[in-house]
């Protein structure tokens, strides 16, 4: 199971480098303002074969960040993961 865990995750990942989905629909878990930002850039880039399989494993892309400026200089963080839809904890 860790290596399909592994696996998954690899491709998602390396999907976010790859062409904009067309027409699957991916759902997510993240906070407002970051899927605000996310879908004014144009949406996850991953490829409808890409999100078929998440969809297909009861996965979802987990997206949380931050961004701050200290002494003038930008700083900013994101944490990019899956997550099985069918174990999530409330948050």
């Amino acid at each position: 199971m860790k290596k399909l865990a592994k696996t998954l995750l690899v491709a998602a990942i390396a999907g976010l480098s790859a062409a904009p989905a067309f027409s699957c629909s991916l759902q997510d878990i993240t906070t407002e303002p970051l899927r605000n930002i996310i879908n004014q850039q144009g949406g996850y880039p991953i490829s409808d074969e890409q999100c078929a399989m998440l969809n297909a494993h009861h996965l979802r892309i987990r997206v949380d960040g931050d961004a701050v400026v200290l002494d003038g200089v930008n700083m900013a963080w994101a944490d990019v993961s899956v997550m099985n839809a069918d174990h999530r904890t409330a948050e």
